[in-house]
């Protein structure tokens, strides 16, 4: 398995430049409530796409829902500590 952990590090790492450039890119900041909302979206989003796995891989579908609840997790937590790392200047 060690042998395959720059292969898992890589996705992670292309997950977390991307999530961050959609954000600063696209989403007006004006509250950590943006953030929470984005990154609900994107967590709800990367919830569905691990569950379409359930149909295919022999796993128990607890297994697959406790996957999409850990990706939701995953990709509403960056949100608000973007938010709060990104505020607009002040004028």
């Amino acid at each position: 398995m060690q042998g395959f952990m720059g292969w898992e590090m890589r996705p992670n790492c292309f997950f977390a430049v991307m999530f961050s450039w959609l954000f600063v890119s696209f989403i007006k900041i004006e509250s950590t409530g943006d953030g929470i909302r984005f990154g609900l979206l994107m967590g709800l989003l990367l919830g569905g796409v691990q569950f379409g796995c359930y149909p295919y891989i022999p796993i128990p579908f607890t297994l697959a829902g406790a996957w999409s609840i850990g990706a939701v997790i995953e990709g509403t937590v960056p949100g608000p500590i973007l938010a709060s790392m990104n505020k607009p200047k002040s004028a």
